[in-house]
């Protein structure tokens, strides 16, 4: 009788297929322990514009405050680079900014001008320095010799020049000259109004007011009350005043400016004696 054994393992591959299936388990092992990484969201065509505002730089025009042009010069209106004339510009926004209401106060921020304040001052004449040259007529209004001390509510700039250069241009002193230029009607509408107080009892209430009044008219008033006292009981200074100015312009390059100024101005000065208040 024959007996046929059976295969103790029926279901065994052939052997050649052995490393075939090796190197399908090899390849596939570190594919198990990787995590895939997160697709990147591609940017958007549509996305959002930011458009930032323009950054102008001029050099030709003025800015609030400094100065570019002057008349100061020859009195026609030329650029400063071209002056022969050592000029110092303050604008009526810087003085304003800075809290400065009088001529005397806006030297101390002009290099080589030095002016005793009027409350420690005998009289007007030789008040203002110009690299230590004192001398009456070195202040003007307008282009006109001008002795009243000046405010700050009406004038549009202050024109410090320096040097003997300053004899060519008119009455002045060897050492310079101020010259303050007033506020003139402009055709826009405009209103500004001003009022301080300090401990010491000093006051200022100012009022300006533009407007226009056709193509061809413009007008201006300017207003003024002002009361700086000192720490000396008695010594005080006094302005009240109203300036008022017009425009007329016939062509479109022809103006024709007319200024007017009224006021009162009252000092007391304690000098060596003692001050009896009224």
């Amino acid at each position: 009788m024959n007996h046929t054994p059976t295969p103790l393992m029926p279901n065994l591959l052939p052997l050649r297929l052995v490393p075939a299936l090796l190197c399908l388990a090899l390849a596939a092992a570190p594919l198990t322990a990787q995590t895939a990484p997160t697709p990147t969201t591609p940017p958007s065509n549509s996305a959002d514009v930011v458009e930032l505002s323009p950054f102008e730089v001029k050099g030709a025009a003025e800015d609030k405050w400094t100065a570019t042009n002057t008349l100061l010069g020859n009195r026609t209106n030329q650029e400063l680079v071209k002056v022969p004339v050592t000029v110092d510009v303050l604008t009526s926004e810087f003085l304003a900014d800075i809290g400065v209401f009088s001529m005397d106060d806006a030297a101390a921020f002009v290099a080589g001008v030095t002016s005793v304040p009027l409350s420690e001052s005998r009289n007007d004449d030789g008040r203002i320095t110009f690299r230590g040259l004192s001398g009456g007529g070195n202040t003007s209004r307008n282009f006109f010799q001008w002795s009243v001390p000046s405010d700050t509510y009406n004038v549009e700039r202050f024109d410090f020049g320096k040097g003997s250069n300053s004899l060519m241009f008119g009455d002045s002193s060897p050492g310079g000259q101020v010259t303050t230029t007033t506020k003139r009607a402009r055709f826009n509408n405009a209103t500004t109004a001003l009022a301080y107080y300090t401990d010491q009892g000093s006051y200022r209430f100012q009022l300006d007011i533009n407007r226009k009044i056709s193509r061809q008219f413009a007008v201006r008033i300017n207003l003024v009350n002002r009361s700086d006292q000192s720490y000396v009981e008695g010594s005080y200074q006094r302005l009240r005043a109203v300036d008022l100015a017009l425009t007329y312009r016939p062509f479109k390059n022809t103006l024709i400016t007319l200024d007017a100024e009224r006021g009162q101005y009252e000092r007391r000065r304690s000098d060596n004696t003692a001050a009896i208040r009224n």
